[in-house]
């Protein structure tokens, strides 16, 4: 004798999350520094100027949450014989994952400072700019919730048995942070000047809470 078809409910899992935009490439170098003039006799007339600090990296974007699991949909159902290894099922779907956020950009090189002219000084070299910050990743997506099932049959073959199964759906775990963009190096002078520091890491997101399980009532209804 065929096995009763099993009865399946459960909602639709939640989308993941987006990825935040990482920054690409290199942020803009500080301006070069400027040389000291000389007259003839390469006596100084000017001061030196320093190489400008490199711009600060560009933040990584932050990544979206993940979409909320749909809770599984009521059910009402009558059966007649029920034979075999019969199984009901009912769960809400799970919920998406958070987006991980992107990587902030590398911070830009200090501008350079020229040789100098005659007996001038030379300028120091301007600081390479901090790198961007990471962005934060997405929050999970919430589970859906189990419906209640209930299902009345009229008779129980010899050897049937019946197994319910409503687990609770899983939540969506959180996106990781973005790393934080690398610093620019220090442009070249009579003294370089210093690297700019790596930018922060971005926040991971929090996870999403699990759906409530389904509930399955079976009932005695002889035909």
């Amino acid at each position: 004798m065929a096995t009763t078809p099993p009865v399946v409910v459960s909602g639709s899992n939640g989308t993941p999350g987006t990825n935040g935009t990482s920054g690409t490439g290199q942020a803009s170098t500080g301006a070069s520094g400027t040389a000291g003039a000389a007259n003839n006799k390469n006596q100084c007339t000017s001061t030196p100027v320093a190489g400008g600090v490199g711009t600060t990296g560009a933040a990584g974007g932050n990544g979206s949450a993940g979409a909320n699991g749909t809770s599984a949909n009521a059910l009402n159902m009558g059966l007649g014989t029920i034979t075999g290894a019969f199984v009901v099922s009912v769960s809400g779907g799970n919920g998406g994952a958070g987006g991980n956020g992107g990587n902030g950009q590398q911070g830009g090189n200090g501008g350079s400072a020229p040789s100098p002219a005659g007996n001038c000084t030379q300028a120091v070299g301007g600081n390479g700019g901090p790198g961007g910050p990471g962005g934060n990743g997405g929050n999970g997506g919430n589970g859906g919730n189990g419906s209640t099932v209930n299902i009345t049959y009229a008779t129980l073959a010899q050897g049937a048995t019946v197994s319910f199964l409503n687990p609770a759906s899983q939540a969506g775990a959180g996106g990781s942070g973005g790393q934080g963009g690398a610093g620019g190096s220090g442009g070249s002078g009579s003294t370089s000047g210093n690297p700019g520091g790596t930018g922060g890491p971005g926040q991971a997101g929090a996870p999403g809470s699990p759906g409530q399980p389904g509930v399955v009532n079976f009932y005695y209804k002889p035909g």
